[in-house]
């Protein structure tokens, strides 16, 4: 089976991951290209993946009724942000009323 390469767009199931595929498809009719996506449930042993990584995935036996495909390698690790506590931006909800960008009656 051909290797597909997708992101991972959730990680919230143990063992499991829902990997979304992209393609490029011409429409028959007008020459136009558009981009087509599919999301595929793939098993990921160690849970190492993710949200936002780049994985390449192969097919497998069947390993429940919507897994057909392992997580092979990751290819490329999603960037994180850190952000340092004194550095967050405070909500408006925690904004006294001399600090609001509006006028609070």
């Amino acid at each position: 089976m051909k290797p597909l390469f997708g992101k991972i767009v959730s990680n919230k199931m143990q063992k499991s991951v829902l990997v979304e595929v992209a393609r490029i498809v011409k429409d028959p009719k007008y020459g136009k290209y558009y981009k087509k996506t599919k999301k595929f449930m793939a098993h990921d042993e160690e849970n190492v993946c993710n949200i936002g990584d780049f994985v390449r995935l192969s097919g497998t036996r069947p390993l429940s009724k919507r897994k057909r495909w392992n997580v092979e390698e990751i290819t490329r690790k999603a960037e994180r942000m850190q952000v340092a506590l004194g550095q967050r931006r405070r909500s408006s909800a925690c904004m006294s009323r001399a600090e609001t960008p509006w006028k609070v009656s």
